[in-house]
């Protein structure tokens, strides 16, 4: 299966850009697009994105992304991505041969060991003016070890209302790779979802409580000390939870 955009989550960002505007949306995305970004593509492709259709290159998806005030890896279909694919990706990354993909050959600079992580320079180039939000917390190999921690990451924008939001975590230790970050995985987080996708093509989910609760996770607290980092398009909030806190519904890195 091809890597699609998600139709539920460009409906979700529609929604949440233009409120109440239930009918003629392309012209709305038309307007929009040509205020922030300019030139622009053909109304078919509008139709076609909408319907699900993947851009033909990642500046198109980008742009898309900035018009909707969204982080495009949010767009993309995860819960339908198979192991095949994320082996396909994996090696078109080694390679550096995106082929058909290559609406999402930015990916190429944020996954791998990277010295600079998130990278600034797409928001730099499409989100003028926006940096990415981040958070850091850190595993002390010295006080505690091999068990699962779990994190809480709440926006600071999101109201009762339609939003989407992607958190991209990613982890370092200092003594290996030259200190380099290493992306192992999304959090896309919509009003009713929690959808977590890991490098190694698992994939989990659950249904908060509301809209304005928590999305949880749980990443491992190994045998060696780690720094971890979630980056966001949109301001968070992070909490590392006790280890005495009652159980509570998350997904996890595993």
């Amino acid at each position: 299966m091809a890597l699609k955009l998600s139709k539920e989550r460009i409906a979700l960002a529609l929604e949440d850009r233009f409120p109440g505007k239930k009918v003629k949306l392309v012209r709305q995305l038309q307007a929009e697009w040509a205020k922030v970004i300019g030139a622009q593509p053909s109304a078919s492709s509008y139709y076609r994105w909408i319907s699900g259709a993947l851009p033909k290159s990642s500046e198109h998806l980008w742009k898309l992304a900035r018009v909707l005030d969204v982080d495009p890896t949010g767009l993309l279909e995860v819960e339908k991505i198979h192991e095949n694919e994320i082996n396909s990706l994996i090696r078109m990354f080694q390679i550096d041969m995106w082929g058909h993909n290559s609406a999402v050959s930015y990916l190429k600079d944020f996954l791998g060991r990277q010295a600079v992580w998130p990278n600034a320079e797409y928001l730099q180039k499409y989100f003028s003016g926006r940096r990415w939000f981040t958070a850091d917390f850190v595993h002390d190999a010295a006080v505690n070890k091999n068990f699962y921690q779990m994190v809480a990451l709440a926006s600071c924008d999101v109201a009762e209302r339609q939003t989407v939001r992607t958190f991209h975590i990613a982890f370092r230790q200092e003594s290996l790779f030259a200190g380099r970050w290493l992306q192992y995985g999304i959090i896309i987080r919509t009003p009713d979802k929690v959808v977590l996708l890991h490098i190694n093509g698992d994939l989990q989910s659950y249904r908060p409580g509301g809209p304005m609760e928590p999305s949880r996770f749980e990443t491992f607290f190994g045998p060696e000390s780690v720094t971890f980092r979630v980056a966001c398009l949109h301001d968070f909030t992070l909490e590392v939870l006790s280890s005495q806190a009652p159980a509570l519904e998350a997904v996890r890195f595993r």
